[in-house]
């Protein structure tokens, strides 16, 4: 009896591991595809500027010149690259920690 509870919540368990596998294969994939196209990333993982309170946006821009404002462009560019950089990281990693569970499952 308490064997075949612990089959039971072992095949359970690895249900739930390999939909998280099968979760985080997709989104992996997808965040690798999605590395090339800087608008989608920005889109995705950049700050979203319109939202934010229109008096806070005159503000900024009646103090910035344009130089600034290229470089301000620049480094929101890189900081959503980095996002997306990291939460690709978090896939792989939760990948690789699916992996390691079903292979030791398997042994």
């Amino acid at each position: 009896m308490v064997d075949e509870v612990k089959e039971k919540a072992r095949a359970t368990i690895r249900t739930w591991v390999e939909t998280g596998s099968q979760h985080a294969e997709r989104s992996v994939r997808g965040l690798e595809r999605l590395a090339g196209d800087p608008a989608e990333i920005q889109k995705l993982f950049g700050d979203d500027l319109e939202s934010s309170d229109p008096a806070d946006a005159k503000r900024t821009s009646s103090t910035h010149q344009p130089a600034d404002q290229t470089e301000i462009l620049r480094r929101e560019t890189e900081i959503a690259r980095r996002r997306c950089d990291l939460v690709l990281e978090r896939w792989r990693q939760i990948l690789h920690i699916c992996d390691v569970y079903l292979h030791h499952d398997q042994a």
